[in-house]
């Protein structure tokens, strides 16, 4: 199976799941993005690696709840399979 069908196979299981993370061609040339919002994943991902916690992020973030942060981490496993 080519990997990009079974990452984009895996992201519809997550998006149909819990719908916090959306991927459209038409939205930020297909970036994932927080559902309802314009904040990348991978923007998440960045204040994560630089050692923020989720109170944190979502001080500096405030659209986010806890749950769309705990997506992007799920999200990220999977991505990383």
């Amino acid at each position: 199976m080519n990997i990009m069908i079974s990452l984009t196979e895996k992201i519809k299981n997550l998006n149909y799941k819990n719908g916090r993370i959306t991927i459209d061609a038409n939205v930020m040339f297909g970036t994932p993005i927080i559902t309802g919002t314009r904040i990348p994943v991978k923007t998440i991902v960045k204040y994560l690696r630089n050692g923020y916690n989720p109170e944190e992020i979502i001080d500096e973030l405030p659209l986010l709840t806890l749950e769309d942060i705990k997506a992007v981490v799920e999200f990220e496993k999977l991505a990383s399979k």
